[in-house]
């Protein structure tokens, strides 16, 4: 809350993140969204963030490497660990499949 009682703005990374994620959507195609989305999108966003940086810092911890703070070649490898191995093809199809045959929202 501000001094006047009402709800204090916004601090300026927030407005910049949620105008980068609305030229986001723009980009993709979207013409319209819920404010809710953005909120989402952003709440994603900052959780995998701080999800990445948490194994990127035990990994570097962990390597007994010393210097400055996380680097990007630690962070490359905790998206990677994170990701995993891709599914089989077989797997891949079934999953396709099953995807697929979900029924569209009216």
């Amino acid at each position: 809350m501000d001094q006047r009682g009402g709800a204090a703005a916004p601090p300026r990374e927030e407005v910049a993140a949620r105008r980068a994620i609305g030229t986001l959507l723009e980009k993709l195609g979207a013409e319209d969204w819920d404010e809710g989305v953005v909120d989402l999108l952003l709440g994603v966003a900052c959780s995998e963030a701080g999800s990445l940086l948490s194994v990127a810092s035990r990994l570097r911890s962990n390597s007994g490497r010393s210097g400055p703070g996380i680097t990007a070649a630690d962070l490359r490898v905790a998206v990677e660990m994170q990701q995993g191995p891709p599914p089989s093809a077989p797997e891949a199809r079934r999953l396709r499949d099953q995807c697929n045959a979900q029924p569209l929202p009216e």
